[in-house]
């Protein structure tokens, strides 16, 4: 909306300041100040980022509890740091939303971010895996934590060889964010845009292709690690369905993780009334027909 505003600020002017159209009175009552567009040219930064953010972690055709934590550490430490040219209402507003922002994802213990389930997912994306959002410490922590899962894996396959069973592998088509709108002039992937640095953009493999199914958990863990990091529009359902396996037992967690939905969205697009909201709808018909 304030974007659009922004867009028609010539045409506003000129219908305020049309001869006749309205009273003087009416007309100074709604002009705005050049301090309130430069206001609302300043929020559009601030929220461009949030509204790219709030569509890609909606996504219902990838697994979206991965990416939770890179773009909120992307839209914290790059979006919503204040900068010298920030206004003080500019500045208050980034205060405002960082300061929720942090006390809702990163204000736990060491501990309970190595077990939260949105960084395990992230740690088994293999566009994530690296973990780049979190320091050294908290990464020890979490690839532990997984080590542990890993051989809880091992140790039930072992005692109940007949607990895994293979299915019928899905259709899994690739998935892009072309539908996200990126602010001009900015980088051109959206995640890219949102996470900056923290943005992984792959490289080669740095070994071969071995089987890993007789390799233990830890040997596993660190092939995994080492494997080519995939770009942004690469789908890790497919990478995890192609190499599966190469990595029996890790994708078996990778299927309880990369499964967690990101938000409650989906549902709420369809019995909630926040739906209305969340999703886009028609409100006119269009202009061009037949």
């Amino acid at each position: 909306m304030i974007h659009r505003l922004l867009e028609q600020r010539l045409a506003i002017f000129a219908v305020i300041h049309e001869p006749g159209l309205m009273k003087p009175s009416d007309a100074r009552s709604y002009e705005l100040s050049d301090k309130d567009w430069s206001l609302m040219e300043s929020s559009v930064l601030i929220l461009e980022p949030l509204q790219m953010a709030t569509t890609i972690l909606s996504g219902e055709q990838y697994p979206t509890a991965a990416m939770i934590y890179p773009v909120v550490a992307g839209l914290l430490n790059i979006h919503l740091k204040e900068s010298t040219d920030d206004s003080p209402e500019i500045k208050k507003v980034k205060l405002a939303i960082a300061s929720d922002l942090s006390s809702r994802f990163f204000s736990t213990n060491d501990n309970d971010i190595a077990t939260h389930p949105a960084i395990i997912a992230s740690a088994l994306h293999p566009s994530y895996k690296h973990l780049k959002f979190l320091d050294e410490g908290q990464r020890i922590g979490i690839w532990d934590h997984l080590l542990t899962l890993l051989n809880e894996v091992i140790d039930k396959q072992s005692h109940n060889p007949l607990c895994h069973t293979d299915t019928e592998p899905t259709q899994v088509e690739e998935t892009t964010f072309d539908d996200v709108d990126v602010p001009a002039a900015k980088k051109s992937k959206p995640l890219e845009f949102l996470m900056g640095d923290y943005y992984d953009r792959g490289g080669e493999s740095k070994h071969g292709s071995p089987n890993t199914n007789r390799l233990n958990a830890e040997n596993t863990i660190e092939m995994f690690k080492m494997e080519k990091v995939l770009k942004e529009c690469s789908n890790s359902l497919k990478w995890w369905k192609s190499n599966e396996p190469r990595y029996p037992n890790l994708a078996q967690l990778a299927k309880i993780y990369l499964n967690i939905p990101g938000t409650s969205v989906a549902s709420e697009r369809i019995f909630s009334a926040t739906g209305n909201i969340v999703s886009k709808k028609r409100a006119a018909l269009d202009q061009v027909l037949g």
